[in-house]
């Protein structure tokens, strides 16, 4: 018998561009930077054990503190878009409360995007980051995020896409 584990409610729906690649993403350790439409920026880390640790990093350069309980609604739940100041109070929230998120900080006074990928590198030089954006976001919004990326010296990473038919394939 196959289980899964129920996936959380995402604070925000992306509609990804299509293409024809079909490298699949890891199933854990990995760092997703997602955009909507509006430009907002989401952070998410693809397993439990990674979550913990980049959460006590950001909780400590942030000198934000979380109870257990708050530290246990982040290592189950979705991708987080609020600055480090709102956190606690986001995992306050019940799931279905955490759709409406201001997106992380990324302007050159507060950028703690930067922080996020920074936590991600401090605990796992070799951790792969992919960016999400939805068909509809503008371009600067998204060369801003690989600006940021690229500062990290992170110059390799994978845009991801949903799936399209491979025209040479079709008859």
């Amino acid at each position: 018998m196959l289980t899964a584990k129920a996936k959380p409610d995402e604070p925000v729906q992306v509609d990804t561009p299509t293409s024809v690649s079909q490298v699949p993403i890891k199933d854990a350790g990995v760092a997703i930077i997602t955009l909507d439409t509006a430009g907002r920026v989401f952070f998410d880390m693809v397993g439990q054990a990674k979550r913990d640790s980049i959460l006590e990093f950001m909780l400590g350069k942030y000198r934000i503190s979380m109870d257990n309980n708050q530290k246990m609604q982040f290592r189950l739940g979705a991708m987080i878009g609020v600055p480090m100041a709102g956190l606690p109070e986001l995992m306050n929230k019940p799931g279905s409360e955490r759709k409406d998120q201001p997106g992380i900080p990324t302007d050159s006074t507060d950028n703690q995007l930067a922080d996020w990928i920074t936590s991600s590198l401090y605990l796992d030089q070799n951790t792969p980051f992919v960016v999400k954006a939805d068909r509809n976001t503008k371009y600067p919004k998204i060369k801003k995020v690989i600006d940021i990326l690229q500062k990290q010296n992170i110059n390799k990473f994978s845009l991801l896409t949903g799936m399209e038919t491979d025209p040479r394939t079709k008859k």
